[in-house]
Protein backbone atom coordinates (compact mmCIF):
# COMPACT_ATOMS: atom_id res chain seq x y z
CA UNK A 1 0.00 0.00 0.00
CA UNK A 2 2.82 2.67 -0.17
CA UNK A 3 2.21 2.55 -3.55
CA UNK A 4 -0.85 4.87 -2.77
CA UNK A 5 1.35 7.45 -2.08
CA UNK A 6 2.71 8.14 -5.41
CA UNK A 7 -0.92 7.62 -6.79
CA UNK A 8 -1.81 10.33 -4.91
CA UNK A 9 0.85 12.40 -5.66
CA UNK A 10 -0.12 11.66 -9.17
CA UNK A 11 -3.49 12.49 -9.06
CA UNK A 12 -2.92 15.82 -7.27
CA UNK A 13 -0.54 16.76 -10.23
CA UNK A 14 -2.97 16.08 -13.19
CA UNK A 15 -5.66 18.33 -10.35
CA UNK A 16 -2.98 21.28 -10.96
CA UNK A 17 -2.61 21.22 -14.73
CA UNK A 18 -6.27 20.43 -14.80
CA UNK A 19 -7.19 22.91 -12.55
CA UNK A 20 -9.37 20.64 -10.49
CA UNK A 21 -10.95 21.73 -7.27
CA UNK A 22 -10.28 19.38 -4.23
CA UNK A 23 -14.21 19.89 -3.55
CA UNK A 24 -15.07 18.56 -7.07
CA UNK A 25 -17.47 15.48 -6.79
CA UNK A 26 -17.16 12.48 -8.59
CA UNK A 27 -19.78 9.90 -8.67
CA UNK A 28 -19.08 6.11 -7.69
CA UNK A 29 -20.85 3.17 -8.37
CA UNK A 30 -21.83 0.15 -5.97
CA UNK A 31 -20.33 -2.01 -8.73
CA UNK A 32 -16.85 -0.46 -8.15
CA UNK A 33 -16.71 -1.28 -4.67
CA UNK A 34 -15.14 -5.02 -4.87
CA UNK A 35 -16.37 -7.20 -2.15
CA UNK A 36 -13.04 -8.92 -1.40
CA UNK A 37 -10.34 -6.38 0.29
CA UNK A 38 -10.04 -3.71 2.62
CA UNK A 39 -12.18 -0.67 2.34
CA UNK A 40 -13.64 1.30 4.97
CA UNK A 41 -15.55 3.02 2.19
CA UNK A 42 -17.39 0.11 0.92
CA UNK A 43 -18.71 0.09 4.45
CA UNK A 44 -19.36 3.56 4.89
CA UNK A 45 -21.55 3.14 1.44
CA UNK A 46 -22.50 -0.70 1.65
CA UNK A 47 -24.51 -1.99 -1.65
CA UNK A 48 -24.97 1.56 -3.58
CA UNK A 49 -24.16 4.14 -5.60
CA UNK A 50 -22.76 7.80 -3.92
CA UNK A 51 -21.04 10.62 -4.53
CA UNK A 52 -18.09 12.08 -3.09
CA UNK A 53 -15.38 14.75 -3.31
CA UNK A 54 -11.45 13.60 -4.69
CA UNK A 55 -10.25 14.80 -1.47
CA UNK A 56 -12.31 12.15 0.81
CA UNK A 57 -11.15 9.22 -1.80
CA UNK A 58 -7.77 10.89 -1.58
CA UNK A 59 -8.44 11.03 2.29
CA UNK A 60 -9.34 7.42 2.04
CA UNK A 61 -6.78 6.11 0.09
CA UNK A 62 -3.68 7.58 1.83
CA UNK A 63 -4.95 8.04 5.30
CA UNK A 64 -6.59 5.10 5.43
CA UNK A 65 -5.44 2.51 3.10
CA UNK A 66 -8.64 2.30 1.22
CA UNK A 67 -7.93 -0.40 -1.48
CA UNK A 68 -11.16 0.61 -3.57
CA UNK A 69 -10.07 4.30 -3.35
CA UNK A 70 -7.02 3.86 -4.70
CA UNK A 71 -8.33 2.02 -8.01
CA UNK A 72 -10.74 4.42 -8.33
CA UNK A 73 -7.87 6.70 -8.14
CA UNK A 74 -5.95 5.31 -10.61
CA UNK A 75 -8.77 4.40 -12.91
CA UNK A 76 -9.37 8.15 -12.51
CA UNK A 77 -6.14 9.03 -14.23
CA UNK A 78 -6.55 6.61 -17.03
CA UNK A 79 -4.03 3.83 -14.98
CA UNK A 80 -1.38 2.56 -13.38
CA UNK A 81 1.13 3.26 -16.16
CA UNK A 82 -0.08 7.02 -15.50
CA UNK A 83 1.04 7.14 -12.15
CA UNK A 84 4.30 5.49 -13.26
CA UNK A 85 5.21 8.13 -15.96
CA UNK A 86 4.43 10.84 -13.63
CA UNK A 87 6.88 9.49 -10.91
CA UNK A 88 9.41 8.85 -13.90
CA UNK A 89 9.29 12.58 -15.02
CA UNK A 90 10.29 13.62 -11.48
CA UNK A 91 13.45 11.36 -11.98
CA UNK A 92 12.70 8.53 -9.81
CA UNK A 93 14.46 5.21 -10.72
CA UNK A 94 14.94 1.99 -8.79
CA UNK A 95 11.19 1.57 -9.01
CA UNK A 96 8.30 -0.35 -10.53
CA UNK A 97 4.56 0.37 -10.66
CA UNK A 98 2.27 -1.96 -12.88
CA UNK A 99 -0.41 -4.08 -10.94
CA UNK A 100 -3.11 -2.05 -8.76
CA UNK A 101 -4.91 -3.24 -5.86
CA UNK A 102 -7.16 -5.54 -8.15
CA UNK A 103 -4.47 -7.46 -9.63
CA UNK A 104 -2.38 -7.61 -6.40
CA UNK A 105 -5.43 -9.35 -5.08
CA UNK A 106 -6.37 -11.32 -7.58
CA UNK A 107 -2.91 -12.70 -7.68
CA UNK A 108 -0.65 -12.18 -4.47
CA UNK A 109 2.38 -12.94 -6.64
CA UNK A 110 1.45 -9.74 -8.82
CA UNK A 111 2.50 -7.85 -5.91
CA UNK A 112 6.09 -8.20 -6.20
CA UNK A 113 6.06 -6.19 -9.29
CA UNK A 114 5.46 -2.95 -7.62
CA UNK A 115 8.35 -2.56 -5.65
CA UNK A 116 10.98 0.17 -5.02
CA UNK A 117 13.96 0.87 -2.87
CA UNK A 118 14.03 2.39 0.31
CA UNK A 119 16.44 5.07 -1.71
CA UNK A 120 13.78 5.61 -4.28
CA UNK A 121 10.60 5.97 -1.88
CA UNK A 122 12.47 8.37 -0.01
CA UNK A 123 13.59 10.51 -2.81
CA UNK A 124 9.49 10.84 -3.86
CA UNK A 125 9.17 12.20 -0.21
CA UNK A 126 11.58 14.47 -0.07
CA UNK A 127 10.83 15.65 -3.43
CA UNK A 128 6.90 16.71 -1.71
CA UNK A 129 8.88 18.59 0.93
CA UNK A 130 11.42 19.98 -0.99
CA UNK A 131 10.67 20.91 -4.46
CA UNK A 132 7.64 22.51 -5.69
CA UNK A 133 6.28 19.44 -7.53
CA UNK A 134 2.57 20.59 -6.44
CA UNK A 135 1.32 24.00 -6.28
CA UNK A 136 1.06 25.16 -2.58
CA UNK A 137 -2.37 23.58 -1.75
CA UNK A 138 -2.06 20.02 -2.80
CA UNK A 139 1.12 20.33 -1.35
CA UNK A 140 -0.22 21.05 2.57
CA UNK A 141 -3.41 18.33 1.65
CA UNK A 142 -1.28 15.94 0.68
CA UNK A 143 1.58 16.56 3.78
CA UNK A 144 -1.66 16.63 6.07
CA UNK A 145 -3.41 13.51 4.82
CA UNK A 146 0.22 11.70 5.42
CA UNK A 147 -0.11 13.14 8.99
CA UNK A 148 -3.55 11.81 9.38
CA UNK A 149 -2.41 8.08 8.73
CA UNK A 150 -4.95 6.00 10.47
CA UNK A 151 -3.19 2.47 9.94
CA UNK A 152 0.19 0.92 11.26
CA UNK A 153 0.86 2.64 14.40
CA UNK A 154 2.66 -0.88 15.76
CA UNK A 155 5.25 0.72 12.85
CA UNK A 156 6.96 3.58 12.73
CA UNK A 157 4.86 5.40 15.26
CA UNK A 158 5.31 3.08 17.97
CA UNK A 159 8.76 4.05 17.61
CA UNK A 160 8.29 7.12 18.86
CA UNK A 161 7.19 9.46 21.71
CA UNK A 162 3.61 9.87 22.00
CA UNK A 163 4.48 13.87 21.52
CA UNK A 164 6.07 13.25 17.63
CA UNK A 165 4.44 14.47 14.60
CA UNK A 166 4.33 11.67 11.73
CA UNK A 167 3.77 11.47 8.09
CA UNK A 168 3.89 8.53 6.95
CA UNK A 169 2.39 5.50 4.43
CA UNK A 170 2.07 1.82 5.63
CA UNK A 171 1.85 -1.26 3.23
CA UNK A 172 1.23 -4.69 4.04
CA UNK A 173 0.53 -7.70 1.97
CA UNK A 174 -1.05 -10.89 2.41
CA UNK A 175 0.89 -14.32 2.54
CA UNK A 176 1.96 -17.01 0.10
CA UNK A 177 0.60 -20.19 0.27
CA UNK A 178 4.21 -21.07 2.45
CA UNK A 179 3.55 -18.50 4.99
CA UNK A 180 6.06 -16.17 3.56
CA UNK A 181 5.06 -12.56 3.99
CA UNK A 182 6.02 -10.46 0.86
CA UNK A 183 6.26 -7.28 2.42
CA UNK A 184 5.65 -5.45 5.79
CA UNK A 185 6.58 -1.56 5.11
CA UNK A 186 6.51 2.38 5.81
CA UNK A 187 7.94 4.83 4.65
CA UNK A 188 7.33 8.79 6.78
CA UNK A 189 9.18 11.81 7.52
CA UNK A 190 9.48 12.58 11.48
CA UNK A 191 8.95 16.32 12.57
CA UNK A 192 11.78 16.84 15.21
CA UNK A 193 11.64 18.54 18.40
CA UNK A 194 14.05 20.79 16.98
CA UNK A 195 12.29 22.14 13.32
CA UNK A 196 13.99 19.80 11.52
CA UNK A 197 12.59 16.77 8.98
CA UNK A 198 13.71 13.34 9.74
CA UNK A 199 13.13 10.92 6.46
CA UNK A 200 12.99 7.58 6.64
CA UNK A 201 11.82 4.06 4.97
CA UNK A 202 11.76 0.79 6.53
CA UNK A 203 11.01 -2.02 4.06
CA UNK A 204 10.51 -5.84 5.35
CA UNK A 205 10.56 -8.42 2.15
CA UNK A 206 10.04 -11.88 2.19
CA UNK A 207 9.79 -12.44 6.11
CA UNK A 208 8.72 -15.88 7.88
CA UNK A 209 7.80 -13.91 11.26
CA UNK A 210 4.95 -13.19 12.30
CA UNK A 211 3.14 -9.86 11.87
CA UNK A 212 3.90 -8.44 15.52
CA UNK A 213 7.46 -9.36 15.41
CA UNK A 214 7.68 -7.64 11.59
CA UNK A 215 6.12 -4.43 12.97
CA UNK A 216 7.98 -4.64 16.09
CA UNK A 217 11.37 -4.86 13.82
CA UNK A 218 10.32 -1.79 11.98
CA UNK A 219 9.16 0.05 15.77
CA UNK A 220 13.30 -0.42 17.07
CA UNK A 221 14.64 0.56 13.61
CA UNK A 222 12.42 3.50 13.55
CA UNK A 223 13.24 4.14 17.15
CA UNK A 224 17.11 4.22 16.77
CA UNK A 225 16.79 6.74 13.99
CA UNK A 226 14.59 8.64 15.70
CA UNK A 227 17.28 8.60 18.81
CA UNK A 228 20.29 9.47 15.97
CA UNK A 229 18.41 12.40 14.71
CA UNK A 230 17.22 14.23 18.19
CA UNK A 231 21.48 13.38 19.35
CA UNK A 232 22.52 15.65 16.28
Amino acid sequence: SVFKFPVALAVLDRMDRNRTRLDSVVRIKASDMHPDTYSPLRERHPGRDFSITIAELLRYSVAHSDNNACDILIDYLGGIDIVKDRIDKLGITNYNLTETEETMHSRISNCYNNWSTPSSTLQLLEKLYNEPILNETHTEFLKNILIETSTGKDKIKAGLPDNIVLGHKTGSSDRLDDGTKIGDNDTGVIYLPNGKLCFLAIFIKDSRESDQTNTQIIADIARIIYNSAVQK
